[in-house]
């Protein structure tokens, strides 16, 4: 029997020699370790980067070769991937945009790794007023509509997607599942397909331009399964006026959004390593509200402008004998004062026009 302890202390011999056992155990772990799963795997890394030196930080998948519909793992770059020993196509994904590492060859106890360049342009857009004053307005970029290139879709009155033609390949409802599918590549899936409804429906999820696109099949009794909704996400990017936005190279539709006028710039080409920009002006005009006697808190009273006979939504908001500007249009004018309501309705504004109005407040 081995004792540890003894009543006059602690007996050195024996913690060394549970040292020692345990450390034979811990080899002979090692060893086995090593011998049935170490020698058949090796690992991958990936480096990513955007085309200005910044890290890209991207999640990758790893398929086998020539089979990018059956995902083996997934990592992340910067960190190693352990795989089995074998060859692999990767899948790397930086904010839905996708590049592809094909042939990666991986071998026991090595490293696989791979450097990839992501590259980046930037978006611009200048907006301002016909009187030359800047314009707050929101910028979403989508792809464009152009031929092959691009995406066109086609709605109901209801807005309804009926129809699409994506890079030059048309969809629409009522379409067979087998014929839709085959039009696009494994490559666009940006997640495996979900089934509801006890297998009768299913749904596709696609990353195409920078967009995502999603398509549901439902099939009824011995008939094949047919397309029923198509979902469509436009947005690529989005931004405000004035500060950039950053875009993988190619050409893109621009929408431009300044209080209730949209605008649209067409075929905006982005390079890469290039800083793209693009104005766009809108009409203007402005609307004064005076008291028709001086008050001593005028410039605390607030105005609220709305559009005539619609008052959801104030369209504009300012003070007593302020410059409002806004964009032309018919509008109802409401002054709050002294827990009084004071309406002017029907005032018209035009592009570059200032329409002064006086209004009773001591009553």
């Amino acid at each position: 029997m081995l004792t540890v302890f003894k009543e006059e202390g602690f007996d050195m011999t024996g913690l060394r020699v549970l040292k020692r056992l345990f450390t034979g155990v811990m080899v002979l772990f090692l060893i086995y370790g090593c011998s049935s799963k170490g020698e058949n795997r090796g690992s991958i890394l990936i480096g990513s980067i955007r085309s200005d030196r910044k890290v890209a930080e991207t999640k990758i998948y790893v398929y086998p070769v020539g089979n990018h519909t059956k995902e083996i793992t997934f990592g992340y770059s910067g960190l190693d991937i352990y795989v089995p020993i074998g060859t692999y196509d990767l899948k790397i994904d930086w904010r839905g945009t996708i590049k592809w590492v094909n042939n990666v060859k991986v071998e026991p106890y090595k490293k696989a790794e791979q450097q990839v360049i992501f590259p980046l342009g930037t978006l611009v857009v200048q907006s301002s007023n016909s009187d030359g004053s800047p314009a707050d307005a929101s910028v979403l970029v989508t792809p464009v509509n152009e031929g092959t290139q691009g995406i066109d879709v086609q709605r109901n009155e209801k807005g309804e997607i009926t129809a699409m033609t994506i890079q030059g390949e048309k969809i629409k409802l009522g379409d067979k599942e087998e014929e839709v599918i085959s039009k696009f590549k494994p490559d666009f899936r940006r997640s495996e397909p979900t089934k509801e409804a006890e297998g009768t429906e299913i749904t596709y999820y696609f990353r195409i331009l920078g967009t995502n696109i999603d398509l549901t099949f439902t099939k009824s009794g011995s008939a094949p399964s047919t397309l029923k909704i198509i979902s469509y996400d436009e947005k690529v990017a989005a931004g405000i006026a004035g500060e950039p936005i950053e875009l993988n190279p190619g050409k893109y539709d621009v929408k431009v959004e300044h209080e209730r006028i949209t605008k649209w710039i067409r075929a905006v080409e982005i390079k890469d390593k290039e800083k793209t920009e693009q104005s766009i002006n809108y009409p203007v005009g402005k609307i004064i509200i005076k008291p028709t006697k001086p008050i001593e808190d005028a410039k605390e009273v607030p105005v609220a402008i709305y559009l005539e006979g619609r008052y959801e939504v104030m369209a504009k908001g300012g003070k007593l004998g302020e410059e409002i500007s806004i964009v032309p249009g018919t509008y109802d004018i409401l002054i709050e004062y002294n827990n009084k309501k004071h309406w002017i309705r029907g005032v018209e504004v035009k592009d570059k026009g200032v329409v002064t109005k006086e209004i009773s407040l001591t009553n």
